[in-house]
């Protein structure tokens, strides 16, 4: 997996139980685990960019929006 260097994020957001973090940039989403600071999942941002990202209050999905 790789992580999105030359882009910042520009929106972090914490599961409800708060094991899990998201940040999204111009260049992809990255899910990280909150107690090992390891990255679990990268998900492309598209052709035109992701927006945000968040979790469901249940956390079960991850809702995503993009350009």
């Amino acid at each position: 997996m790789s992580i999105c260097s030359s882009s910042p994020a520009k929106q972090i957001s914490t599961s409800a139980k708060g094991d899990k973090l998201v940040t999204v940039s111009s260049e992809c989403i990255v899910i990280w685990d909150t107690k090992t600071h390891a990255q679990l999942h990268y998900l492309g941002s598209g052709p035109y960019g992701a927006l945000q990202a968040a979790y469901t209050p249940d956390d079960e999905y991850l809702i995503t929006s993009f350009k």
